[in-house]
């Protein structure tokens, strides 16, 4: 897979007649890959020579992970202010980030986000590696992070090894790969093999996601914009998302919010107009922001905006790089509804519900009784040690990570819990599905062929 917009601009280097940047064309982790994806650079054994830890045992084999799915991401994310959000209206979120930061294939409107977790590559622009769904980087101040954070679960994860190393790049902010050797053959392991739709580690999933919560760290975008959430009192799932997707691209969503003059809902207006007119006005700064050019933020981001200005406003006629509008929604999304179609840069994508149902639509707050905000964000179930790299990079840290070992852990460490595995229904067990069948919503897709079916590993073809 390949991020279209993995750093303000992408330095890439060229060699021969590849450019690091570019997609593999084989199968991740065949003869040619490492190569491939080293794109010149050079690994070399890892210094950690204490690995592994005392009392590890042995690891789980990924047969009995779940599935990498749609749904991959904790069930007690937190969703920030007001009504929590439904797995839907996440990955409603996800899908249209990814939808503009990839140019992968989109079957019959599922769109595989997940299948990011398992990527890594050099794709030369001085950051070394570039890793997991939104692009971590060894060479600066996240990859650690997130390597940091899961070796606190799961001290004897075969990543954890890494952890110096890695500091040690991110400190000087290097493109080396040294120490690195294997690494990138565990992230395909851990993160859902060469499909990526594959069996993922639970404590894999858990580190992303605990990561990219704490708005603590260089890329905490999920916890800064949920945080903003509660600042503002916004409600709605589209200004989350679209918060999301700002600090993402930019790398501090702050910057469009200071720019904002309408003044935020308060509790009692979460939600309803106020909301909406404060949503507009932050899209048309973040527009202004992109267009100039001291932001290193053109060469084709207007298309993002225009795609989440047009899911809030379908009057909205402005058009991207290719001459579409944004979408083709004719009333508001407010609640991210399935199934939408979004353009930029000349595709059209369907975006539709894993589950064959658009999201439920929670009933909007009343504008009379104010929406209490949660005295606090539900935490994570696993605590964060500290965490996509941005689409947009972001800076070193300003201290050096640090690179004490992990704790050795008890005999048994007890595995923190993270989204139930995708069940596939066992042989025979179709319910009264004669076509493509998901487990989890007892969802036909009719007139899904048996290779799209298989297409998705959590699916099953119960067709003749």
């Amino acid at each position: 897979m390949q991020f279209r917009f993995l750093a303000l601009t992408a330095l890439a280097s060229v060699i021969s007649a590849q450019q690091c940047s570019d997609n593999y064309s084989g199968t991740p982790g065949d003869a040619g890959w490492l190569e491939y994806i080293n794109c010149g650079q050079q690994t070399s054994p890892s210094s950690n020579t204490n690995w592994p830890p005392a009392n590890c045992n042995a690891t789980q084999p990924p047969s009995s992970w779940p599935l990498a799915g749609p749904y991959s991401f904790p069930d007690n994310l937190d969703t920030g202010y007001g009504p929590p959000m439904t797995k839907d209206q996440i990955y409603a979120i996800l899908s249209l980030v990814w939808v503009i930061e990839n140019d992968g294939p989109v079957k019959n409107g599922i769109v595989p986000w997940w299948t990011a977790y398992s990527y890594i590559q050099n794709i030369g622009d001085k950051r070394g590696y570039t890793t997991n769904i939104v692009g971590f980087c060894t060479g600066t101040g996240d990859d650690i992070v997130f390597l940091q954070k899961l070796a606190a679960i799961d001290p004897c994860n075969p990543l954890a090894k890494y952890v110096p190393d890695v500091a040690s790049l991110s400190a000087a902010n290097s493109d080396k790969l040294t120490g690195l050797d294997g690494f990138a053959q565990e992230i395909l392991t851990q993160g859902g093999g060469p499909t990526g739709s594959g069996p993922i580690n639970p404590n894999y999933i858990q580190a992303t996601w605990n990561t990219l919560s704490d708005p603590s760290n260089p890329a905490g975008y999920w916890g800064v914009a949920m945080d903003r959430s509660r600042k503002y009192n916004l409600a709605l799932p589209i200004t989350k998302g679209q918060l999301y997707d700002i600090g993402l691209n930019s790398g501090n969503v702050d910057l469009a919010i200071n720019m904002v003059t309408t003044r935020p809902p308060t509790a009692a207006e979460a939600g309803g107009k106020q909301e909406k007119l404060w949503l507009a006005d932050l899209q048309t700064q973040w527009a202004k922001l992109i267009q100039d050019p001291s932001n290193n933020l053109d060469g084709g981001q207007l298309d993002r905006a225009n795609l989440w200005h047009h899911l809030l406003d379908p009057t909205w006629s402005v058009t991207n790089s290719k001459g579409q509008v944004g979408a083709t929604n004719t009333v508001p999304l407010l609640q991210l509804e399935l199934p939408v179609t979004v353009n930029a840069y000349g595709d059209s994508v369907l975006i539709k519900s894993p589950g064959g149902s658009t999201p439920s639509t929670p009933t909007p707050p009343k504008t009379t009784l104010p929406i209490p905000p949660p005295s606090s964000p539900t935490p994570p179930k696993t605590t964060p040690s500290t965490t996509i790299p941005p689409t947009t990079p972001s800076p070193p840290p300003t201290t050096s990570p640090k690179t004490t070992l992990p704790t050795p852990p008890p005999t048994s460490p007890t595995p923190p819990q993270t989204t139930p595995p995708t069940p596939q229904p066992p042989s025979g067990d179709c319910g009264n599905c004669a076509n493509c069948y998901y487990a989890p919503t007892q969802a036909c897709f009719i007139g899904w062929s048996k290779a799209d079916c298989a297409s998705i590993a959590s699916f099953k073809w119960c067709g003749a």
